[in-house]
């Protein structure tokens, strides 16, 4: 996955950033899975590369009939053998059940090695309650070991696909909690040096500015990290203020700066942030607009891709993955899984503004 370098400036911004104009082959765009009466929405998921190569699971957040956050939601699973092309779409298996009393749902995997590999998700009991759990597997996601809970309190959790693994062997779950039903929420780092066994949480941090469009104040959620080239870690913060808040860590995430302003104007919603590995650059999912348009979480009408190539300073390569301006519903909440060449992306598309999302599925190269 390559892209062609196109730089203006942005009015209003301090980045660097340019329109679609990618050097990007679009090989597979497709609605994987349409919501129904019965799955009413698709949402949150993660993709581990089993063989490497060509053998995929992909496990999704499917809620019942309703459409909030907290409604009945459990995991399901699915498989690719071709790299992402096609999938089982009529026999997926549920993957974790739900044993909240309101939701499980947000998925996330983390490789340790060929046969370990890690698996979190979150669990909501209520407003007050819920937090991440996690279940481990010893031979390569064939069989999973009973869920345990981690050392967690408030209301929040980790958004999918979010897990990291330092090159030192910790892991890093970039996370979120509200101590006060969400009339403020602040971001923090669980962090884990013995394979996930033992847990500690590094000092929580927020945004207080007033927020726009939106009661909670101040308010840092869903954050998403990296390791960069010099070891420090940069942490990109949903608020919702106009744009991405940003924080380093240098001690591996046991510790984090006051978070400034990113100068990356998005609505308040979900930052993925990784690597390219062919490239070594920096890639940025996240919902595109103009910094005149952006009132607290909306608008939610594009979703974009982004490249820094000089470790999350500046960004460039915009390209509008899917919307436009006048799309009358919501897309939001990508992820991203490399797979030999190919780069496969999938988010969450709805045709209004109820969460009624189907499942959306794009192969790039």
């Amino acid at each position: 996955m390559t892209f062609r370098r196109q730089v203006l400036v942005f009015p209003l911004a301090w980045m660097l950033i340019a329109p679609l104009q990618a050097d990007v082959k679009k090989i597979l765009e497709k609605t994987l899975f349409e919501n129904s009466s019965q799955r009413f929405r698709y949402s949150e998921g993660s993709i581990l590369s089993v063989d490497g190569s060509k053998e995929l699971l992909m496990v999704v957040s499917v809620y019942g009939a309703a459409d909030h956050d907290v409604s009945l939601a459990q995991l399901l699973a699915w498989r690719s053998r071709d790299g992402g092309l096609t999938w089982k779409e009529d026999s997926p298996h549920v993957f974790q059940e739900n044993i909240g009393k309101q939701s499980t749902r947000i998925a996330s995997f983390l490789r340790f090695s060929r046969k370990e590999v890690l698996f979190f998700f979150m669990v909501s009991n209520s407003d007050a309650d819920s937090g991440l759990w996690m279940r481990r597997s010893f031979d390569n996601a064939r069989t999973w070991q009973p869920a345990v809970r981690l050392p967690y309190e408030g209301y929040g959790g980790m958004a999918h696909d979010h897990a990291v693994l330092l090159k030192s062997g910790r892991i890093i779950l970039p996370s979120w909690v509200s101590h006060d039903r969400m009339k403020s929420t602040y971001s923090f780092t669980f962090y884990s040096d013995d394979k996930g066994h033992t847990w500690k949480k590094s000092n929580e941090i927020t945004v207080r500015l007033p927020s726009k469009g939106r009661d909670t104040s101040p308010a840092a959620e869903e954050p998403t990290i990296v390791e960069l080239k010099d070891g420090s870690l940069l942490m990109l913060i949903r608020t919702y203020v106009g744009s991405f808040f940003k924080s380093y860590s240098n001690d591996r995430g046991a510790s984090w700066s006051e978070a400034v302003n990113s100068g990356i104007p998005a609505p308040g919603s979900q930052p993925t942030l990784v690597r390219i590995p062919a490239t070594g650059d920096l890639l940025l999912l996240f919902n595109y607009a103009e910094a005149e348009e952006i009132n607290g979480p909306w608008p939610r009408t594009r979703i974009a891709s982004a490249v820094s190539r000089d470790e999350g300073k500046t960004f460039s390569s915009i390209r509008i993955l899917d919307g436009s301006p006048d799309f009358k519903g919501k897309i939001t909440m990508a992820n991203i899984t490399f797979s030999g060449k190919n780069a496969i992306v999938c988010y969450s598309k709805s045709p209004n503004q109820r969460n009624n999302y189907s499942w959306m599925l794009q192969v790039l190269e």
